[in-house]
């Protein structure tokens, strides 16, 4: 059997040597190196595949100097649950009838974070009523929630709200009372 070797993977996927592996796209090379590692037995996929985001503060910078976007509240929330790049997310919204510089309905997002393998979940009614800070607060520790106010939506992921009404971003706890509380959790294959 043939041994595996970085180099040979790299060589296979049209880079030259190691030498330049450095200079390739990251996500290639993060590609190349999950592959390689799985082959050989030592890497955790599941691992590997936990989702990640952008932090509120880098997508709305991306929306405002980018893309010259304003009220994109929706797609930062979209990004956020499904490990989306904002680029990606902004772009899927206007797919399904976003209009720039607008809000989104609800049947909207849902249908977008639905077409990424995700399920909403209506949940948690008896916090419906009830502040955004208050909410967070009695959320579940580990999950990702999608929380509708009158006119806003934001993204809590283990307990961290991804939007301006964060306590940290905001100065203060968010007076915004919640309308829907949905739980964004991956489809079952």
């Amino acid at each position: 059997m043939k041994e595996i070797s970085p180099d040979s993977v790299i060589r296979r996927e049209g880079y030259a040597a190691s030498a330049n592996f450095r200079n390739t796209d990251a996500t290639v090379a993060d590609r190349l190196l999950c592959f390689y590692e799985s082959v050989r037995g030592d890497y955790n996929l599941k691992e590997k595949r936990m989702k990640q985001y952008e932090t509120y503060e880098t997508m709305t910078r991306i929306g405002r100097e980018k893309f010259r976007d304003e009220n994109f509240c929706t797609v930062v929330a979209v990004a956020t649950v499904t490990g989306l790049s904002f680029a990606r997310a902004r772009r899927k919204m206007e797919k399904i009838g976003r209009v720039h510089r607008k809000g989104a309905y609800p049947n909207q997002y849902r249908t977008v974070i639905r077409r990424q393998g995700y399920e909403t979940k209506p949940c948690y009614g008896i916090l419906i009523g009830r502040t955004v800070n208050n909410v967070v607060g009695n959320l579940p520790e580990k999950g990702t929630f999608l929380i509708r106010t009158a006119r806003h939506v934001l993204a809590v992921v283990d307990g961290v709200i991804n939007d301006h009404t964060s306590p940290e971003i905001n100065g203060g706890p968010s007076r915004r009372i919640v309308k829907n509380i949905f739980q964004v959790t991956k489809e079952e294959a």
